[in-house]
């Protein structure tokens, strides 16, 4: 296997000597076919970096059909919408806590109809289901309006998301519950 060696802040002030023999017992323990001396910061030497490891990348068939562009379905982008409007929204240990399952996505035929998607966000304890709600519900419809609105932009249409809160207590410990939530320990 091909290696490259790229030595980073070489814009920063050092001796010629010191980068020299940086340079030369990298090259003895690794052996790389190719040196390269980048600053990432001031991207000095990035571009040919960058060549040279797409020169050596191989050319492959497409793993998707033309116009697929992932291999995982709407439903598993809809919880990721919503579990990242709840990063933007809450603050702490909330959004770590949360996980978001798609019960049910309905995608209907007709124009004007929105597809319909239930979701819920399991949370560890009570008090993280009353910060998600919010007072009188508020935080909630906010979220809500926010991922469906992120949703729509999504998919490029109509959607109609409702969302529900559950409390599974320490969900991010129990083994079933990752495996249940999609995260595979």
């Amino acid at each position: 296997m091909p290696v490259l060696l790229a030595l980073n802040k070489c814009d920063r002030a050092a001796s010629e000597a010191r980068l020299a023999a940086l340079e030369s017992a990298y090259t003895a323990a690794l052996r790389p076919d190719k040196v390269f001396r980048i600053s990432a910061l001031k991207g000095s030497g990035v571009d040919e970096l960058k060549a040279e490891i797409l020169a050596r990348l191989p050319e492959n068939p497409p793993f998707y059909e033309k116009g697929q562009l992932s291999d995982r379905w709407e439903r598993f982008f809809a919880s990721e919408i919503v579990r990242e409007q709840v990063f933007d929204l809450y603050h702490d240990e909330i959004p770590h806590a949360t996980a978001v399952v798609v019960d049910s996505f309905r995608e209907h035929q007709k124009k004007n109809e929105p597809d319909e998607v239930f979701a819920t966000l399991y949370v560890e304890r009570d008090g993280q289901k009353g910060i998600i709600i919010g007072k009188g519900g508020k935080d909630l419809r906010r979220l809500t309006e926010r991922a469906q609105a992120a949703l729509e932009n999504f998919l490029g249409r109509p959607v109609a998301l409702e969302l529900w809160i559950k409390v599974r207590k320490d969900w991010r410990k129990d083994p079933k519950a990752l495996e249940e939530f999609g995260y595979h320990s």
